[in-house]
């Protein structure tokens, strides 16, 4: 199993590097599989003109009942849409919010939320929906992890050490110098 699992990531790594989804792996907690998957049902983030018709495809946005003339949310995600998408991104939320990543923005973020009242599935569901609106700001503008909204000190990790091989390094260093002629920053 150790041995599949081993050559999962290495083939992921190899599919992932040369495209844009290489700035997620700045994200604290997000890693080669993570992205990978991400980005594997994502498909083109060009697709988009922005994050709100992702989500939606995603089925995490609310949905909505209404009787009349009166809409009324109903806080439920609409679970329309592509599943392994969803699961992908909830699988991203979980990563982010774990403690041993220290991701201090997604973590803030759950905290805010939960102070709201937000029960822990409602939670992560909100936090899924922030990662796909953060990933594909990232992609969109070529910019490290470096939420707009955050005031702390700077987020974004280095993402050569989740670049185990070096052949995949090279690679993923070519990506990386044309992501930063593109407008991003290192």
């Amino acid at each position: 199993m150790e041995t599949l699992v081993a050559r999962y990531e290495q083939d992921l790594t190899r599919l992932l590097v040369p495209t844009d989804a290489l700035l997620w792996l700045t994200i604290p907690g997000i890693g080669v599989v993570c992205a990978g998957d991400l980005y594997g049902e994502l498909g083109s983030p060009a697709w988009f003109p922005s994050a709100k018709p992702a989500v939606k495809w995603a089925g995490l946005d609310p949905s909505f009942s209404q009787s009349g003339e009166r809409a009324v949310q109903s806080g439920r995600m609409s679970r329309e849409g592509n599943r392994w998408l969803r699961a992908a991104a909830t699988q991203a939320a979980a990563s982010v919010l774990d403690l041993a990543h220290h991701n201090a923005y997604f973590l803030r973020y759950a905290a805010q939320l939960r102070d709201r009242g937000k029960a822990p599935q409602p939670m992560l569901v909100a936090v899924a929906n922030q990662c796909l609106h953060v990933a594909l700001a990232m992609i969109r503008t070529h910019q490290v992890f470096a939420p707009p909204t955050w005031d702390g000190p700077p987020l974004a990790q280095d993402w050569r050490p989740k670049i185990p091989r070096q052949a995949d390094r090279r690679v993923a260093e070519d990506t990386w110098s044309r992501l930063l002629q593109q407008g991003g920053r290192s």
